[in-house]
């Protein structure tokens, strides 16, 4: 993952690069339109460890360090930047109500000059963005935003499945990883999963199975994501009891 680093923010933020990295990242993820759990983060732990490219026991460290600087709050496994982040890095200093009125302080304390000592007017270069966004990354060295792999859509769509139900299936990810391009192939989108993902969780059939029979390989594949996607709520119940089989389709 690239994220673009704004350095005037992070000096004025006074921490470190990967600081400043995970409290953008958790920001923009907050923001995401997209997101079931509008204004948090919702990626886990190790998802932003991988963001940031540290380990899980650095990344809790991290974030704990970051918390207490009061940058970020948490609530339950879900984070979102606090005011003070936002006003100190997102909010440029001339849109600051404090910095317009020591600028217009200074400037009542200056004596006029004359217009023929003005100098030409010099165009600015833009700066260039630090947003990050989950569907693109910011490559620092070409400038150029990119789109994320089907490798990284996988990853981060199955740990939302792990995640969602509170528990992990690495040794099925391989397998789950491969159903979830050949159903990308397909057409299907991470906004199917998702609303997949969302009818069984919101199902009588579901909770009355504890979501037993939902694993990586289960929901990739084409007739269930299919089924899942279009389900009303009333018609779980007729689903086959066999559905509930953990090993079904694996």
């Amino acid at each position: 993952m690239f994220c673009t680093i704004d350095f005037d923010a992070r000096n004025r933020l006074g921490i470190s690069n990967n600081k400043y990295i995970l409290c953008i990242i958790i920001y923009h993820l907050s923001h995401n339109p997209s997101s079931k759990h509008p204004g948090w983060c919702y990626a886990s732990q190790i998802t932003l460890g991988q963001y940031v490219g540290i380990s899980d026991k650095s990344i809790r460290t991290l974030l704990k360090s970051i918390a207490e600087e009061g940058l970020i709050e948490r609530v339950g496994k879900h984070y979102r930047t606090t005011p003070k982040f936002y006003d100190i890095a997102i909010v440029k200093p001339e849109e600051s109500s404090a910095f317009n009125d020591a600028k217009a302080e200074e400037s009542s304390e200056k004596p006029e000059e004359s217009s023929g000592s003005k100098g030409k007017k010099v165009p600015v270069e833009p700066e260039e963005s630090s947003a990050y966004n989950i569907d693109t990354t910011t490559d620092s060295n070409r400038k150029k935003k990119t789109l994320l792999t089907d490798s990284q859509k996988c990853d981060w769509l199955i740990d939302e499945i792990n995640q969602l139900f509170g528990r992990k299936f690495k040794h099925k990810n391989e397998t789950a990883t491969k159903k979830l391009k050949a159903r990308m192939k397909e057409g299907f989108t991470a906004l199917d999963f998702q609303a997949a993902l969302d009818n069984i969780k919101n199902s009588d059939f579901g909770r009355e199975n504890n979501f037993a029979f939902i694993t990586p390989t289960y929901i990739t594949s084409h007739a269930k994501l299919e089924y899942w996607m279009n389900v009303q709520n009333e018609e779980v119940t007729q689903v086959k009891s066999a559905d509930a089989k953990v090993h079904e389709e694996q």
